[in-house]
């Protein structure tokens, strides 16, 4: 066989989505063989990923900042004008709430790194043993984010390798089908 972009020179690799045949020069192009097409599919897919993400955590984290300094604006000041009055207060006000809208990023990323890191077992608890549970990770997830948060990533497609017995290639959107799932298959489902 040749390479699929080379067709004087003889593979070496295929690549691990689509099964194209690669010569030496283009299976070292990426981590893992891979075609041009199949790799600029999973890095826009990885993109997708992570604007998600993102949006997710900045999205949660301003939820958090408006409930905790919507409730307690009405405490520390007795009306606007309290605030206006000292430029002081307003700065301090403003640094607060930059800060606060930092941690409670950190509280959504430490969330999902600790989810990432338990196993993935069923506990039986009891209502007051789940209870403990979820304060106790809530605190855990508050130290964890804010040390994580400016190094989160979420996990790519890249990164996960994909067997080639075990999976067939389905259509353009990289949806992968079991072979034991022939049931499931979509309708004018073709091997690649």
């Amino acid at each position: 066989m040749n390479c699929f972009y080379h067709p004087e020179t003889t593979i070496v690799a295929t690549c691990q989505d689509c099964g194209k045949g690669l010569c030496s020069n283009c299976a070292s192009n990426y981590t893992i063989p891979m075609c041009k097409q199949c790799y600029s599919l999973r890095k826009k897919n990885d993109f997708k990923i992570i604007r998600k993400e993102f949006a997710q955590v900045i999205l949660i984290g301003a939820l958090i900042t408006f409930f905790i300094h919507g409730y307690s604006y009405k405490f520390i000041f007795d009306t606007n004008a309290d605030l206006m009055s000292n430029p002081k207060f307003l700065g301090l006000y403003v640094l607060v709430i930059i800060v606060n809208f930092y941690y409670s990023m950190g509280i959504v990323v430490g969330w999902k790194t600790l989810n990432r890191l338990t196993p993935q077992i069923f506990l039986v608890l009891p209502l007051i043993g789940w209870l403990i549970y979820f304060i106790v990770k809530l605190y855990v997830s508050m130290f964890v984010g804010l040390v994580w948060t400016p190094v989160f990533q979420p996990p790519k497609s890249s990164d996960i390798s994909i067997d080639k017995n075990l999976y067939f290639y389905a259509d353009e959107k990289t949806k992968f089908y079991q072979r034991r799932e022939v049931a499931n298959y979509p309708r004018g489902f073709r091997e690649r």
